[in-house]
């Protein structure tokens, strides 16, 4: 009797809830996270479907241009301590929209930064401790720049603003 009485409690179970089939959207998710990396001139690209970052540049070192393009994929973000401590001289940002926290910090040899006009967001700490950089132009798109973007930076006597809007943090400049 238990037998009857469990096969019709999971037949009354299927026929209630029935087997959820195999969600594909499951199959978009996983393929969305997938990435690939290339390494070249002591620069690391994470490439996904529809981008690419620089993730470490720690090895990088003079003067650094980050393509417009890498693998296809436009270069949109500067990852969280991608060039700590770099020994590099210059950098030019050709699309990069978002500079993470503590992406240039330290990089005491860092004297000119030419950024992207399509840059949105500076993050905090990512050009503090930059000794020898001495002024910066930010572009008109800038929307948000980080605490302590370019804190501790010595030798910075000029900070141009071309966007009245950019919300700023108090210390951004400290």
């Amino acid at each position: 009797m238990n037998i009857r009485k469990i096969s019709a409690a999971l037949l009354g179970a299927l026929l209630i809830c029935p087997v959820i089939p195999h969600n594909r959207a499951d199959d978009l998710i996983s393929a969305a996270e997938e990435w690939s990396e290339i390494n070249t001139m002591g620069i690391t690209y994470r490439i996904y479907g529809d981008h690419a970052e620089v993730t470490d540049g720690k090895n990088a070192h003079g003067d650094v241009i980050i393509p417009l393009k890498f693998d296809g994929k436009y270069i949109t973000t500067i990852a969280a301590d991608a060039f700590k401590n770099a020994d590099i001289t210059s950098v030019k940002l050709s699309k990069i929209v978002d500079i993470s926290k503590g992406s240039f910090y330290g990089c005491d040899k860092l004297t000119n930064v030419e950024f992207s006009e399509n840059l949105t967001t500076i993050g905090a700490d990512a050009f503090s401790h930059c000794d020898s950089l001495t002024s910066v132009i930010l572009p008109v798109s800038l929307e948000s720049l980080g605490e302590n973007a370019f804190a501790c930076d010595s030798s910075l006597a000029s900070v141009t603003f071309r966007n009245s809007r950019c919300a700023i943090d108090d210390r951004s400049l400290t």
